[in-house]
């Protein structure tokens, strides 16, 4: 059974509006007042008048009020809410509030229901992806895809259509040589991008041999895409982005961000003479690139691709195995050197992203567990790792992240020397966009080659982070419509 904490953020005011909890189909909204003398705690919901303390409105629609318990503690004067069976129509703001000596205090919460879905079996529901302009969420799970309409205004669970995509029955019977049949030789359906307004492009695991297909969402057909540099462990953190007009190739374009096997990289399809693709752009020269990556997101810029993750640094004593968090950059023009970084990336660089407390001994948050993009600030998740749960949200303008990759290289003289600012920069800049990549010095490319890390770090908006939570959270969701400049944080646990 999922357990999940949502809590709703407004992005501009940076601020908490609700905290909840969601188990299965309930939700228990927790009040944080107590009745005081013979004032009662007063529940409020998009229908009025809940409760007055214990006391159910018994004016309420029938179907709500069988569905609305009061979980109370009489003795200390608490008096949470509880709904069950959750529907479509419950989300909304919902208040607690009790007035002594004729001061009112008061708590709003919101109940946002960005995926209700429930099982009482491990079935990896991990892989969202909502299209705003049909109302259709998309669902990536194990051997399964699932398309829930939200115009249906379904009970909760949520009933969807499912397709099947299990694992081809030749690569099973090799993985299961190695690995365990579940969940590791499944298929896991991991890549959810939209390629035009009714196609979605599905990657899979496919028991360890990554595979791609292109959904239908209107007949629900599906076509296979072949292989495709998808993770292949289901347990890897990856991203994607679709570009949908690409300005190097006229098309669209898929970049990954993932471990395929042993090989960490960022992909992007080469084509040939006939639009086939005929190979895969990428390239780590070595562990200053990246070191065992773990990307949480990559988002298309006018010129740049960003991708966001944390990794190894390889920048701080080996001994110290220090996590940072990287936003990495590579040109969508790029299209790989001529002799030096052949179908490598030439305008690879990448920089710290710093998230901390203020204070003379602050507090740094390098896991980076997940990020979303509002006008130009990004949105990034933290946790800790140490015994006592702390999430936190730092921002980060886009800006700022510019003039990073534009300002000074790192650079370490010799392997026992402290890292430094590099010197003597070649010319033209390396990391620039420019139009042919291949027409670059071998001075340039060694450069870039040699001095992917920037020296200075992106620091974060006003200096701190602009949320905390106690606790552990995984996700991130941006509302795209109806709550407009908010997102959703999620805990499964």
């Amino acid at each position: 059974m999922w357990i999940l904490l949502f809590a709703v953020i407004t992005i501009h005011g940076v601020h908490t509006r609700t905290v909840y909890e969601f188990v299965g189909s309930t939700v228990t909204f927790k009040c944080p007042y107590v009745q005081e003398d013979f004032n009662k705690v007063v529940w409020k919901g998009p229908f009025g008048v809940y409760a007055h303390s214990n006391h159910r409105n018994t004016h309420l629609p029938s179907d709500l009020y069988n569905r609305l318990f009061i979980i109370s503690n009489s003795s200390v004067g608490r008096f949470d809410l509880k709904l069950v069976n959750l529907q479509y129509s419950d989300k909304g703001q919902y208040n607690c509030s009790v007035t002594n000596n004729g001061t009112k205090k008061s708590k709003t919460f919101h109940l946002s229901l960005p995926v209700l879905l429930n099982s009482s079996k491990p079935s990896y529901y991990r892989y969202l992806k909502l299209d705003p302009s049909s109302k259709k969420l998309i669902v990536g799970h194990m051997n399964y895809a699932s398309i829930v309409d939200i115009l249906d205004k379904p009970r909760f669970p949520v009933n969807s259509i499912s397709i099947q995509f299990p694992s081809e029955a030749n690569k099973l019977s090799y993985c299961t040589l190695s690995k365990e049949k579940v969940p590791y030789c499944q298929n896991h359906i991991r890549v959810l991008e939209f390629r035009t307004d009714d196609t979605v492009i599905l990657c899979g695991t496919n028991a360890d041999s990554p595979k791609g297909f292109e959904l239908n969402i209107t007949d629900n057909s599906h076509i296979s895409l072949g292989s495709v540099p998808c993770a292949n462990d289901p347990f890897d953190n990856f991203t994607t982005t679709y570009i949908r007009d690409h300005i190097q190739y006229g098309k669209g374009i898929m970049y990954y961000g993932a471990t395929l096997h042993t090989e960490a990289t960022i992909f992007r399809p080469m084509y040939d003479s006939a639009g086939r693709v005929s190979e895969y752009q990428k390239g780590v020269i070595s562990s200053n690139w990246m070191k065992d990556p773990q990307f949480v997101g990559s988002f298309p810029l006018k010129e740049t691709v960003l991708f966001f993750f944390r990794e190894t640094a390889t920048e701080v004593d080996p001994s110290e195995n220090k996590i940072y968090s990287r936003v990495a950059k590579i040109c969508k023009s790029d299209i790989g050197g001529n002799s030096i970084l052949r179908n490598k990336w030439t305008s690879y660089q990448k920089a710290r992203l710093q998230c901390f407390t203020e204070g003379s001994s602050p507090v740094y948050f390098d896991d980076i567990q997940d990020i979303v993009e509002k006008d130009g600030i990004f949105y990034s998740l933290y946790t800790t790792r140490i015994k006592s749960p702390i999430s936190v949200i730092c921002a980060f303008n886009t800006s700022d992240i510019e003039a990073v990759f534009n300002g000074p290289f790192k650079t370490q003289v010799t392997q026992n020397s402290l890292w430094t600012e590099a010197k003597n920069i070649p010319q033209p800049r390396p990391g620039m966009c420019i139009n042919n990549s291949m027409a670059q010095s071998e001075d340039v490319l060694n450069f870039i080659a040699n001095h992917p890390l920037m020296h200075k770090s992106v620091q974060p908006l006003y200096g701190k982070p602009i949320f905390v939570l106690y606790d552990h959270l995984q996700k991130l969701y941006k509302n795209t419509q109806e709550y407009d400049g908010k997102c959703v944080l999620c805990r499964l646990r």
